[in-house]
């Protein structure tokens, strides 16, 4: 859930995801990634548009139009996920994304999301 958590918020572009908006529940003994929150595509903040950077880093790549999959690869093996469950997850959420962008309402945010998605799956194949 982590991996798809950050292929999401790269995606949208949230420029504005720091570790106080990556939480944690403890449930009977069981750690889980609590639901996202706080979850904005703030390349579409007008002083945010050009050369937005991530508040948290990938890959120690922080602009967020640099940030390929490859990135999303190498940071999850940081966290000791092995690349081919982080390259599964990774993609079958872009995929996702890509397969209900067209029904977002504002035009922006679908275009945004096109070109993000389109741009990660890329430098997949």
């Amino acid at each position: 859930m982590l991996v798809r958590t950050v292929s999401f918020t790269t995606a949208i572009s949230n420029a504005d995801c720091h570790a106080k908006n990556v939480s944690f529940l403890l449930e009977g003994g069981q750690l889980s990634l609590a639901p996202l929150y706080d979850t904005v595509p703030t390349a579409l903040w007008p002083s945010l548009r050009a050369n937005a950077t991530m508040a948290l880093a990938i890959n120690d790549v922080a602009m967020v139009a640099a940030i390929s999959v490859d990135d999303i690869f190498a940071e999850a093996r940081r966290w000791r996920i092995p690349t081919d469950v982080a390259r599964r997850s990774a993609i079958e959420l872009l995929e996702e994304l890509q397969s209900v962008i067209g029904s977002c309402d504002h035009l922006g945010v679908a275009e945004l999301v096109t070109q993000n998605t389109e741009r990660m799956l890329a430098g997949s194949r």
